[in-house]
């Protein structure tokens, strides 16, 4: 069995890893392997927009909702960031992460 190639980032052409002996155990033990954890991919890009963009857009429409008012605009914008920090205290304690499965 021959030495484990790998794409050169820089060239883009094959070479041999530096510190690789050879072995041929695949995957290579010596190899960065990405987390697979509760929240990966999509399901963490959209749990992270949504606890922080709710609080962003309930003080917005917190703010657009009071009226023309400064003052009202200010109470609208304060009591609609903690409505959206509640909210995204409350998804993030009732979604947990857990161990993902393991065959």
């Amino acid at each position: 069995m021959g030495v484990p190639l790998r794409v050169s980032p820089v060239t883009n052409d094959w070479d041999r890893r530096p510190d690789c002996a050879g072995c041929g155990v695949s995957p290579c033990p010596g190899e960065a392997t990405p987390a697979d954890g509760p929240y990966s991919g999509w399901r963490l890009a959209a749990l992270s927009a949504g606890i922080f963009l709710a609080p962003v857009l309930l003080a917005i429409l917190g703010t657009v909702l009071a009226g023309p008012k400064p003052e009202r605009q200010l109470i609208g914008a304060l009591a609609g960031l903690a409505l959206g920090i509640g909210v995204s205290l409350a998804v993030a304690h009732w979604n947990p992460p857990t161990e993902p499965d393991v065959p």
